[in-house]
């Protein structure tokens, strides 16, 4: 990174925090019992996928992502990316409501995602693995800091995940 971007970024972030930081975006509906739902909807169906990944790589790497913020992410981006240009993204894709990254780059250090598994299982497992951090979060328990984005407190993970799912189930079809 050059002089000129981190001093934008630095600018960015620190403006962006001052405006309210994790409280922008809050207002929104990031609702992950109702993604559950909808995710729920989609067993016993044929999927495709319109990306890279057909559905079960793109189910397997979003329960990753989801099992990181429980139990931490194998790797972590330095603490200087996690507090400028990480809280910057997370704060824009919650200001968008929409977030917007590469469907087809795996998290950092987190197992390869298996191109043959069942779509079904995969599913499966990434519904267990969101009741989990519903039922998690619901307690008021530490979730682990996220790879990109560094510590994050429950409204702004929740957040983190539903805009990540979207994102993801965009490719998705019936």
């Amino acid at each position: 990174m050059n002089r000129r971007q981190f001093i934008t970024i630095s600018t960015l972030s620190v403006a962006g925090l001052a405006l309210g930081g994790t409280v922008l975006g809050n207002g929104r509906n990031f609702d992950l019992t109702e993604l559950y739902q909808k995710l729920k909807s989609l067993q016993g169906k044929t999927l495709a996928s319109s990306g890279d990944w057909n559905p079960a790589q793109i189910f397997r790497h979003c329960a990753q992502s989801i099992q990181g913020s429980l139990t931490g992410f194998p790797l972590q981006k330095s603490p200087f990316f996690q507090h400028t240009a990480g809280k910057l993204a997370l704060f824009s894709f919650k200001a968008a409501g929409a977030m917007t990254h590469p469907l087809a780059e795996p998290i950092p250090g987190m197992a390869a995602l298996e191109p043959n598994e069942d779509p079904q299982q995969a599913l499966t497992a990434l519904l267990q693995t969101l009741e989990l951090f519903i039922q998690h979060s619901s307690t008021g328990a530490t979730l682990a800091p996220h790879f990109a984005y560094g510590a994050l407190n429950t409204t702004d993970y929740q957040a983190a995940h539903w805009l990540h799912l979207h994102n993801h189930l965009s490719q998705i079809s019936i």
